[in-house]
């Protein structure tokens, strides 16, 4: 008997053995500050981008079903079956017009080089969640936002109140078994960059503003809950809501200034109760170029989390990872295209203000009236000055349409023959613009030995394009002319353009659709895995920031005295 006996303890503790290693297998390892040692190496902030197997930046995905859990994984269609009302209040599918749709000539290079290829990145997405533990959550979730003295708080204490409205309503019909809560994790976002704030109102046409506008709108069409708060809230919402709040989003400033506070707002060693590094995001329209002067950055990739650049939100697409948030250009196509008998015998400058016209890096002041007297056309540009007292003067040739509000401007630019850029502002929205409205556009290239950049070259500074990545889509859409060669090239080139007209062109990345994806992939994964991974990778013990952003760090402790006791 003694043999079967000792056979089965055998077979028990092999099972129990399996077991274990299955549930260690199946069990997500863990990140928290508890298993941090306080005393580790500093890394320089130099990491190498390609070690993270993340395809490059976050391609236009091709989900299929649906995860349950924080950070669901939703269907192919947009939110859910992406057929319905996504949100209460909300615009449900999004319907592309069809003059979105290229009129006229195809591009030259109708698959820019600059933007990631329609894959399917690898990335971590969240484990799913029973229906028990979802009811857990919401329960935990309604008694936090019932814990609020009040919903009205914030830069748009109106819009942060209808967003916990709804999502206090979400919650609610969730533990009825109704909604979307149901089955999810609600995302909320909060966000302390004053851009995307003055994207709510549109309170102004900086490029900024017209970037971050449309991203407003694509969360809230998505089901998705924005709260934009000023810096000194930001804490005091963190201890109320805690892990509800999936992200934050900051102006880089703020981002180095949280993770450089290890005391007060960045989740560490000393501060376990702080907000974890791998739900901070830097919206920056820049990017965090190699060698920044005014990061004093090193020559090699480099960000502002110090986790990677993934955590950095742009634009437009940039090299060493970035995540390539982007935009569209909103209500473009709710302007008919003017046919081209019908457009008025302009041509329209794209400046800002009028110091641009004094530049070093542009046309000669005499060109404008050679253009003129060349092409017949007339030179227009709704440039102003900076104050009243600004002592700075249009050249002669061109004439002030005065300030124009941004639906004046649609019109003023979809009435003319052609637009062209003076080379400031540098990486503008304002072309593609143009070319939503029929309007090609001519820009100028600083760099004769290298007309069309590539990479980081495109955003360097000084800059050698002044937009090299709507350059890209080449004529008849958008032609590059050497800003100091002969005058007559840029003379043919209007006339080229003039007798070479288009139909309206959005290009596929800036469709509604589009950048839908994109905030939605940024949702859907699960940073708190990638930072992991990237810990192990770098064998830190914690984020800490690297020596060249440390002296960056704001003097007066931009959140010192607002943590959360």
């Amino acid at each position: 008997m003694a043999p079967r006996s000792n056979t089965r303890l055998f077979t028990a503790a092999t099972c129990l053995f399996l077991f274990l290693v299955l549930a260690l297998w199946t069990s997500p390892p863990s990140f928290s500050p508890s298993s941090w040692s306080p005393n580790g190496e500093e890394d320089e902030g130099v990491w190498e981008a390609e070690k993270l197997d993340l395809d490059k930046a976050f391609e236009l995905p091709s989900f299929e079903g649906t995860l349950t859990g924080e950070g669901s994984l939703e269907g192919d269609a947009g939110v859910g079956q992406g057929e319905e009302e996504t949100k209460e209040g909300g615009a449900g599918k999004v319907e592309l017009d069809e003059e979105m749709i290229v009129e006229g000539s195809t591009p030259s290079n109708s698959s820019l080089t600059t933007l990631p290829s329609p894959k399917t990145p690898n990335r971590p997405s969240f484990p799913p969640l029973l229906p028990e533990q979802l009811s857990t959550l919401r329960q935990d979730y309604l008694a936090r936002l019932n814990s609020m003295e009040s919903f009205s708080f914030g830069q748009n204490y109106t819009h942060n109140e209808r967003m916990l409205v709804n999502l206090v309503n979400c919650l609610e019909e969730g533990e009825l078994g109704a909604g979307r809560c149901a089955t999810e994790v609600p995302r909320v976002v909060a966000v302390t960059e004053i851009y995307f704030v003055c994207g709510l109102d549109h309170c102004d046409t900086t490029g900024e503003v017209i970037w971050l506008a449309p991203v407003a709108v694509s969360l809230e069409r998505q089901g998705y809950y924005s709260l934009v708060i000023d810096d000194s809230e930001l804490l005091p919402l963190w201890k109320t809501l805690g892990d509800m709040v999936t992200q934050v989003w900051m102006q880089d400033q703020a981002l180095i200034d949280c993770v450089g506070d290890q005391k007060n707002c960045v989740e560490s060693w000393e501060n376990p109760s702080g907000i974890p590094a791998w739900k901070l995001f830097a919206l920056t329209f820049w990017g965090s170029i190699p060698g920044a002067d005014w990061w004093s950055a090193p020559q090699g990739p480099w960000s502002f989390n110090p986790l990677g650049s993934e955590w950095t939100l742009t634009p437009y697409p940039m090299p060493d990872n970035h995540t390539y948030l982007g935009y569209n250009f909103e209500g473009c196509t709710d302007t008919p295209v003017v046919p081209p008998s019908e457009r008025s015998n302009t041509l329209f400058v794209l400046s800002k203000y009028l110091e641009y016209f004094h530049s070093q890096d542009t046309w000669p002041q005499l060109l404008y009236s050679s253009i003129v007297n060349a092409t017949g056309l007339e030179i227009i540009t709704s440039a102003k000055g900076r104050d009243d007292n600004d002592p700075n003067e249009l050249p002669a040739g061109v004439k002030s349409v005065g300030r124009l509000s941004k639906e004046d401007y649609s019109l003023t630019v979809g009435s003319a023959k052609v637009l062209l850029g003076i080379g400031m502002p540098h990486i503008s929205p304002s072309p593609y613009a143009a070319l939503c409205q029929g309007v090609p556009v001519i820009l100028p290239s600083f760099n004769s030995s290298n007309p069309l950049p590539l990479g980081w070259s495109q955003f360097s500074e000084p800059p050698q394009h002044q937009h090299a990545i709507a350059a890209q889509i080449g004529p008849p859409y958008v032609y590059s002319i050497d800003l100091h060669g002969p005058i007559q090239d840029l003379i043919d080139t209007i006339k080229m353009a003039v007798e070479t007209p288009i139909g309206r062109y959005v290009p596929p990345e800036m469709t509604p659709e589009a950048l839908d994806a994109r905030v939605r992939t940024l949702l859907s994964t699960n940073w708190e895995e990638v930072a992991r991974k990237r810990m192990v990778e770098k064998g830190w013990d914690g984020v800490r920031l690297p020596k060249h952003l440390k002296g960056k760090v704001s003097k007066e402790g931009r959140f010192r005295g607002v943590a959360a006791a």
